[in-house]
């Protein structure tokens, strides 16, 4: 059976949640829209891979798309990304637009699984964090603000607003606060 060529020119806001087919339907979708300015992913499963070109994105979500491993996206006018899911490796969001971390304003992480005590993956949190040191709103949940040996945050310069959610171990204050700070 063909595929029927999808033409939504006037759509700005895409919210998929939960959705189920073929993965290439996913990126026809939003291939499809060219004025699109608010994409929301949840929960999608089996979806591994995702451009978002060509359009005049202003927010990305994407939240529990497990299988998702990689995503381009033009950033040219993002303002806001949200994130929900595990500790995405290196090469799991790639944005294209000159100065993308500075245009990004804010940032909501929350990052679920078990709390990360291992070198590789704090350096892949660090490292996704890094992409977002610009920002002037952060919101931030994770386990993982309890674990101050080998997470070293990165500069947030033009900080203005700072949400942190988590558990931070009773036992080590000290350490868990110079890592913040």
């Amino acid at each position: 059976m063909a595929i029927q060529k999808i033409a939504l020119s006037s759509l700005i806001t895409l919210h998929l949640t939960h959705v189920t087919g073929r993965k290439s339907a996913v990126q026809l979708l939003v291939s499809a829209c060219p004025r699109l300015a608010d994409l929301t992913l949840e929960a999608y499963e089996k979806l591994t891979n995702l451009a978002v070109l060509g359009t005049r994105l202003r927010r990305l979500a994407l939240r529990c798309c497990h299988d998702l491993s990689a995503i381009v996206a033009d950033s040219s006018e993002l303002r806001d990304f949200e994130y929900r899911g595990t500790v995405p490796g290196p090469s799991f969001l790639t944005l294209r637009g000159g100065g993308v971390a500075m245009k990004i304003s804010s940032c909501k992480l929350d990052f679920c699984g078990a709390e990360a005590t291992d070198l590789p993956e704090l350096a892949r949190l660090r490292d996704f964090l890094l992409l977002f040191s610009g920002v002037k709103s952060q919101q931030l949940t994770s386990a993982r603000l309890g674990c101050g040996d080998g997470l070293a945050f990165p500069a947030f310069l033009a900080l203005c607003h700072l949400e942190l959610m988590g558990m931070l171990p009773e036992d080590d204050t000290a350490t868990v606060v110079t890592t913040m700070a």
